[in-house]
């Protein structure tokens, strides 16, 4: 047998998945991310695991054909998805025509897991991004098991995630299975998650989490939860702590820095996004709550796309305007000071980790220049 290193490995599990003799466990690294680890003496060298790992057979890839700007013409959708709700209501149209949706929800403890919903008004429960690393292998069995039975299925995740399944799915029919991936930044731990929680909460039990509030814009977005006692936590993007580790990439996994997804080449049939700096002509498109980025990859998302036109306002984009897409390009940059900040997460209270490796005092400038000047020393 022969995975991927540890640095690469996405930890969504299709290796676990293809094991006949139990010989491949998931268990978490002391940054709170999933591996798979091996028992040697149960090991048959079958290389099952091999032949469905997404970095060791890569799923077929087309590139982007077309291009939109897009948002749901219903404002109510806008307003509770974190763009322009073109993927509610792609979810919408596959649930109308009795099929199913999976997408990254909460479970009882609000840990972020996959989830499968096969009716409209549980939109809401996958609606919206999730900034953790989502528990995903148990929903990509169930998404098999519903095309076996010839259901319609979405199945929306990170690029990874969706090679993953697509190798899970190699010997099933799968026409009836429609693929949305999104622009990634990268993924974060779901046990620095667990800590915030706790930080935020302080004994409170939680009613819902948005990582994408839009109360100063979709611009300027927050991270608001709500707390079943009626009281609520909300602070924007330059101010909770959780989001800050995000943006600065230094709680990502480490395979988001050596992605092997980006690009132009896309694993999905829609790849969905945030149009940040696409300039559309049309006035309603440009109210500031928020606009998707819709890019076709293939003729069955072009079909799936084309059904639902009527339900969104849109217009076509150059796909010139790709090039300059970042995230969409090229991997997330290393944050040096990772490897630190996720020892401190033992030892450090979670405002205390933020303040010291992601916050605005001078002492925490100087410590990530620093660290960005010995990183590409020691690259070079």
């Amino acid at each position: 047998m022969e995975l991927p290193k540890s640095s690469l490995c996405t930890g969504c599990g299709a290796c676990v998945s293809a094991c006949v003799t139990g010989a491949l466990v998931l268990t978490r690294d002391t940054c709170g991310f999933l591996h798979p680890v091996v028992n040697s003496s149960l090991c048959s060298d079958c290389q099952r695991c091999e032949k469905v790992c997404p970095l060791c057979t890569f799923a077929e890839t087309t590139g982007v054909f077309k291009l939109y700007a897009a948002k749901a013409a219903d404002k109510a959708i806008v307003e509770a998805s974190s763009s322009g709700g073109a993927f509610s209501v792609l979810s919408e149209y596959v649930l109308q025509n009795g099929g199913v949706v999976f997408g990254a929800g909460f479970d009882e403890g609000f840990n972020v897991c996959h989830i499968k919903i096969d009716k409209k008004e549980d939109l809401k429960l996958i609606r919206g991004s999730k900034y953790v690393q989502s528990q995903f292998l148990l929903a990509a069995q169930k998404a098999a098991d519903e095309l076996k039975n010839g259901k319609i299925v979405l199945f929306s995740g990170t690029p990874c995630q969706i090679a993953a399944l697509k190798n899970i799915t190699d010997n099933i029919n799968t026409g009836t299975l429609y693929t949305v991936d999104f622009i990634c930044h990268g993924v974060s731990s779901p046990l620095l998650f667990e800590k915030y929680r706790d930080f935020i909460s302080k004994g409170r039990k939680f009613k819902s989490i948005s990582f994408r509030d839009k109360t100063e814009g979709w611009h300027v977005y927050s991270l608001k939860a709500e707390f079943t006692d009626g009281t609520s936590y909300r602070k924007n993007i330059t101010e909770d702590p959780y989001l800050l580790s995000f943006v600065t990439n230094i709680s990502l996994r480490s395979s988001c820095n050596n992605c092997a997804f980006t690009g132009l080449k896309r694993v999905s049939d829609i790849t969905l996004g945030d149009a940040w700096n696409d300039s559309p002509s049309k006035k309603e498109l440009c109210d500031g709550r928020g606009l998707s980025l819709v890019l076709i990859n293939t003729e069955k998302g072009n079909v799936l796309y084309s059904n639902v036109k009527d339900k969104l306002i849109s217009e076509a984009l150059s796909p010139e305007v790709l090039k300059r897409n970042k995230p969409l390009n090229v991997p997330t940059k290393v944050n040096p000071l990772k490897d630190r900040f996720y020892k401190d997460m033992y030892r450090l209270e979670f405002d205390r980790l933020i303040s010291k490796y992601c916050g605005l005092s001078l002492a925490a400038k100087i410590r990530r220049v620093s660290a960005n000047k010995l990183y590409r020393w020691k690259k070079h």
